[in-house]
């Protein structure tokens, strides 16, 4: 009956999403993302497994049938790594293994994350420098992308628990294990996700199972204390468990038992404690040492708390914390969870208080538990649930441990299948990156109300990079324009006004539009500073919103809108330069009318007042050719490659205009060569080759 409620109860959950998609149900909510025909699969599949487990007599056929069942559980981690990065750090890792890749300098500290994780850092710089190394000896393990040495890094994880279980354990019992291997959502971590996670939740999962086989006598408490010390490790938050292993080395000593009386006979209810205990001794320091009123980003705070990124009002007992404590056990291990607290009510109330045993896995649910309420998660555990992951094989494997030895292996069996089945729509969810993405947009609008800015930046950031590489520039605008909302960084500002302006052919009053928006916020923001009387704050000052008007201004003269957007820079000059012009928009205009040598004047104002934009060096360029100072076009043409050396069409006009002069030849086809291998700009591409060639023929 409980193993019945362990399955149903989780599987109700997740259907009901379905019909109400609450963004806070998080922990159970994979389905609302996955195809029309996963859920309709998804549901018979347990029934089919109780049948065919029901149907077979014979244990032999039984077990072959779960070995089957285990290996096609195991092996989509292998053949298909998991393709996102949306959950992990990868914005930040994976820039770095690119320019290893390409040759270049690359931050190896950030790599080795020596502040939390150093084992698991040194692992992935080991894979980083070992995969491309083993492929020049075997072409088919040549890395593809970036994300190689996390793929490496989480079969060698995969492959060292699977091997420890396999020569370790026997007959049902390993099958069971292996079934837990990939029972839990932190099995995604084997599938080459993108962070440290994976050697911590793999040295753990052995820490666990080598210290039951020394509290059953099986085992010698050596290879519990390296698991142990492997785990702190691969991350520092493993700390947390120290009183487990400190319990149970005074359980293994028969001197220490002999002094303390609660050691004699330790049982659930000395793990139950003993947890408490440690919780509540905690709970003191946190209050005595300030944690509860401190912007710290590693302990959850009991008030919001404000810094110059932003403010969180995501606290210790407010409402989403504590409903995604409870989307955390429902993702993680919701079976393992509802059978834990099912038996332990049970045994409790009948006095059948277990064994050391039980003790050492009650204190562990209960110690990291605890880690996992307090311990700031990336303010929000919906977007850093694998930071916690390791809670998901702590509960399973005690669940497992308890049924296996007070209900039988057949129970524990069937627990192991029912949280692999529970598994399946996260696991299968990580294969579809569309899907993915979805569900990351959703969960980011949980809370950059409540969250620091540069965490939600963070967020959003890979969420816009990824539908950037999808070419959905729509999508893109959508998450930059959230992104500015959210901190008011000028580089966010500047990149939103570029992608708007590439809709200005297809739909002008989109740019329109949005342009205006940013007019109309810039506005707000210089009233404001301009009424505090100072010049800028964290994000924002007033030569930074003078700079971003006048780009749009520029733009708007390009886009024959001026007249559209005039009253809002007429009010933001008052604001930022008492009322003066804006020299840039002056000398674009006087620049149409073809006074060439009075828009090289309003330019040359601008770019002294620091307005610094690789069109405004075009037009400074051209205009100087055409009033024919042609020395000075070319040294302001060389500034603006030198400040904008991505800028396609700036290259492009300098090594024309080498090409016409006859000089520079060798900068000519520098220059030449790099619009044609980049296809920037693209409507001169042809042009550019027929340059180049001119300059070969020579």
């Amino acid at each position: 009956m409980l193993l019945a409620a362990a399955l149903c109860l989780p599987l109700a959950a997740q259907f009901l999403t379905l019909l109400s998609p609450a963004g806070r149900l998080w922990g159970v909510n994979a389905l609302q993302y996955l195809p029309d025909w996963f859920p309709l699969v998804y549901v018979i599949v347990p029934f089919v497994l109780y049948a065919a487990f029901r149907g077979l007599e014979q244990p032999r056929l039984r077990l072959t049938l779960l070995i089957l069942l285990s290996a096609a559980a195991l092996l989509p981690l292998l053949i298909w790594p998991v393709q996102t990065y949306f959950y992990g750090d990868g914005g930040l890792l994976i820039p770095q293994i690119h320019r290893f890749s390409a040759g270049l300098e690359y931050d190896q500290d950030l790599l080795l994350n020596m502040k939390s994780s150093p084992l698991a850092g040194a692992l992935l710089l080991l894979a980083m420098h070992t995969a491309p190394a083993a492929g020049e000896l075997f072409s088919f393990l040549m890395p593809e992308d970036a994300l190689y040495p996390f793929r490496w890094v989480s079969f060698l994880c995969l492959g060292i628990v699977v091997g420890y279980i396999g020569l370790v354990f026997r007959g049902n019992r390993r099958l069971t294990l292996f079934l837990a291997v990939a029972g839990t959502a932190g099995a995604l971590l084997y599938a080459g996700y993108v962070e440290f996670y994976t050697p911590v939740f793999a040295a753990l999962t052995i820490y666990l199972l080598a210290a039951e086989r020394a509290l059953t006598g099986k085992g010698s408490i050596w290879p519990v204390l390296a698991a142990y010390l492997v785990t702190v490790a691969a991350h520092f938050m493993s700390i947390a468990l120290l009183p487990s292993l400190l319990l149970l080395l005074a359980c293994r000593s028969e001197a220490i038992r002999n002094r303390l009386r609660m050691l004699r006979h330790p049982d659930l209810r000395h793990g139950l404690l003993l947890g408490i205990v440690v919780i509540a001794g905690w709970s003191i320091v946190y209050v005595l040492a300030g944690f509860h009123d401190s912007p710290s980003r590693i302990v959850m705070p009991l008030v919001p708390q404000s810094t110059e990124a932003g403010t969180q009002a995501y606290t210790l007992f407010g409402a989403p914390h504590l409903l995604d404590m409870l989307n955390l056990f429902a993702l993680l291990a919701p079976a393992a969870a509802i059978t834990l607290i099912g038996v332990w009510i049970l045994h409790l109330r009948r006095k059948a208080f277990g064994d050391h045993i039980d003790a050492f896995h009650a204190a562990n649910v209960l110690l990291f538990g605890g880690f996992s309420f307090f311990a700031n998660a990336t303010l929000g555990l919906a977007r850093d649930w694998d930071l916690l992951a390791p809670l998901g094989i702590i509960l399973l494997l005690a669940a497992l441990s308890f049924l296996h030895r007070h209900y039988g292996e057949r129970s524990a069996l069937i627990l192991a299948l029912i949280s692999l089945t529970l598994t399946l729509p996260w696991l299968h969810l990580h294969r579809d990156e569309d899907a993915t993405a979805d569900r990351f947009s959703d969960i980011m609008e949980l809370d950059t109300e409540r969250i620091y800015g540069d965490y939600a930046l963070s967020g959003f950031d890979a969420l816009r990079k990824y539908h950037h590489r999808r070419g959905d520039v729509t999508a893109e605008i959508g998450l930059t324009r959230r992104m500015i909302v959210i901190l008011d960084y000028p580089q966010h500002y500047r990149e939103f006004i570029g992608m708007a302006q590439l809709r200005q052919r297809s739909d002008p009053e989109f740019t329109r539009e949005h342009h205006g928006w940013v007019l109309e916020r810039l506005t707000g923001h210089a009233r404001r500073l301009r009424a505090q009387d100072v010049e800028g704050d964290y994000s924002l000052s007033l030569p930074v919103i003078d700079s971003l008007a006048q780009a749009i201004g520029f733009l708007a003269v390009g886009n024959e809108t001026l007249d559209d957007v005039r009253p809002g820079l007429a009010t933001l000059a008052e604001l930022t330069r008492e009322g003066r012009p804006f020299p840039a928009i002056d000398g674009l205009l006087e620049y149409h009318r073809g006074a060439w040598a009075v828009s090289a004047d309003y330019f040359q104002r601008a770019v002294e007042e620091g307005f610094h934009t690789a069109e405004v060096y075009l037009f400074f360029g051209n205009a100087l050719a055409l009033s024919g100072r042609y020395s000075e076009s070319l040294s302001r043409f060389e500034q603006g490659v030198r400040r904008f050396p991505d800028s396609g069409m700036l290259r492009f006009t300098l090594g024309k205009y080498y090409v016409r002069a006859g000089i520079q030849q060798e900068r000519a086809v520098e220059l030449l060569r790099w619009c044609i291998e980049h296809n920037d700009p693209p409507q001169h591409s042809d042009d550019a080759r027929m340059l180049l060639n001119t300059l070969i023929q020579r």
